[in-house]
């Protein structure tokens, strides 16, 4: 208890720390930098462990794609900053899937369909974009926004989508002498 008590109180103090350098960021010309990105990442990763409240977790993966929002895109085509931004879609993707539809205070399709600037996105980074076409179905269907026949259609483009990144990547991984085994249960 001790330990956990500690914790929070370093994540309370780091927390007004990071929020005294986001208030410089608007007000001065230092800009958002890769280490307020990844303060925001890694109290995400705290609430992850250590929930403070529900909507916490969400909060910092927000924090985090909101700076995505205002910093220059060629900044996140390689290097650091653009792991950091393929983790922020992956979890938005997911939070965008377990939210059912809430409304949120970052431009969302921005971040996960427009990728920013980028030409091609890993294998990986185009899955997590159908995922969330797939999350976007899946509330539209719950809240009853879309026709029966129009899902069945999305639904067909995703699974043909899907199966032509398998292709892909078993193509690239022939193309490097990798193995890949898959054993269809149906």
């Amino acid at each position: 208890q001790g330990l956990t008590r500690h914790a929070r109180d370093l994540y309370g103090r780091a927390i007004q720390m990071h929020s005294r350098f986001l208030t410089r960021s608007r007000t001065g010309k230092m800009g958002v930098t890769v280490h307020m990105i990844s303060t925001s990442v890694l109290f995400s990763f705290f609430e992850a462990m250590q929930a403070t409240n529900a909507d916490a977790y969400r909060s910092h993966i927000y924090g985090a794609a909101k700076m995505f929002e205002v910093i220059n895109p060629k900044q996140c085509t390689d290097g650091v900053l653009c792991q950091i931004f393929f983790h922020i879609r992956t979890q938005m993707a997911f939070v965008q899937l377990t939210s059912q539809g809430i409304k949120t205070p970052v431009d969302v399709k921005k971040i996960l369909y427009d990728a920013l600037t980028y030409e091609e996105l890993p294998i990986f980074q185009r899955l997590v974009t159908q995922f969330t076409i797939l999350a976007d179905v899946y509330s539209e269907m719950q809240s009853g926004q879309t026709r029966r026949r129009l899902d069945i259609e999305n639904a067909m483009t995703i699974k043909t989508a899907v199966e032509d990144l398998w292709t892909e990547y078993e193509l690239t991984a022939s193309f490097n002498n990798e193995k890949i085994t898959w054993h269809d249960t149906d």
